[in-house]
């Protein structure tokens, strides 16, 4: 192991105790949830009214026995459909922690579909290929630069099996992509200092492409930083997390610290508006935080003109 290496290796085992240490101050076990209602007039009718809810760097963190706490907190918000912005894991994905999520998917599973994507955590963690493996097994749909097709009949969602050469049909179907960090291996920290945003716009790009411009398209990625680059390539409905609400809220609304964005962040929670590009941005449900609480997120989406 080279000098760099290690000394990151120790800065994520600073960073861990850190967060074990913060997942404990008051109000961390306190979920709250925040409501959205979402209209368009590109929504498909049989979509009216359709309810998911999302869930954001979860963290391995535990809110009690079984985690029902959180599993009833979503039981009574009625959603069809569990979608998650990743970060699951805290630096490793083994021990106590591997079997806390590993019923956690199960749990969720039983209940509703659940798609997802991988956040900086999985994507840079030893441990990676293990977690793929776990949650593929056990039903959970892993989205990585991909998108696949929604419909729904009487309340229930299912992904449509298209056939070959078959053109998905905006009237009926909504588009749900999932990004891959592929960068987080590339890199650790900035982004936009390390040189790699060029690469990871011609990623995406490739991703948007098989997207009929037409049709409503909901996207799970993790970093809200990239706002930017999603409004560019003219993403509709972007969910995220990875900000933990900015750490603590400070004095006038404004957030102290989020990852990739330092100090005063910008984009840390509730939702953001940019041409045609809505992001919403999760609190998160673990990791550390100061008098910031879980956040579980509630969508309505709502069929307009």
């Amino acid at each position: 192991m080279n000098h760099m290496n290690f000394s990151m290796k120790v800065f994520r085992i600073f960073l861990n105790i850190i967060e074990r240490i913060l997942e404990h101050t008051p109000g961390n076990g306190n979920i709250r949830t925040t409501r959205y209602r979402i209209e368009s007039r590109f929504l498909p009718p049989d979509f009216d009214g359709f309810r998911f809810v999302v869930l954001a760097d979860i963290h391995a963190h535990r809110f009690d026995e079984g985690q029902e706490m959180l599993l009833s907190k979503i039981r009574r918000l009625e959603p069809e459909l569990i979608l998650s912005v990743g970060d699951f894991i805290r630096e490793e994905y083994e021990g106590a922690d591997r079997k806390l999520l590993r019923e956690l998917s199960q749990k969720l599973l039983a209940e509703w579909p659940f798609y997802s994507i991988l956040g900086n955590h999985e994507g840079r963690a030893d441990t990676k290929e293990d977690f793929i493996e776990d949650f593929s097994k056990a039903g959970v749909r892993l989205l990585q630069d991909e998108t696949v097709y929604l419909t729904r009949e009487n309340g229930e969602v299912k992904e449509a099996l298209l056939k070959e050469n078959e053109s998905p049909d905006p009237s009926r179907m909504l588009a749900l992509t999932g990004l891959y960090p592929s960068y987080e291996n590339g890199f650790y920290g900035s982004l936009r200092d390390s040189g790699y945003g060029p690469v990871l716009k011609a990623e995406y790009e490739q991703v948007m492409k098989a997207v009929p411009e037409d049709m409503l398209q909901i996207v799970l990625s993790h970093r809200p930083e990239l706002f930017e680059l999603y409004q560019e390539l003219k993403m509709d409905l972007v969910f995220c997390g990875h900000a933990h609400g900015g750490l603590m809220k400070l004095p006038g609304g404004r957030r102290l610290l989020a990852p990739d964005q330092g100090l005063l962040p910008k984009l840390t929670h509730g939702p953001y508006h940019k041409n045609i590009t809505t992001m919403i941005v999760s609190e998160g449900l673990g990791g550390p935080r100061i008098g910031i609480f879980p956040e579980l997120i509630l969508v309505e989406m709502k069929k307009r003109g």
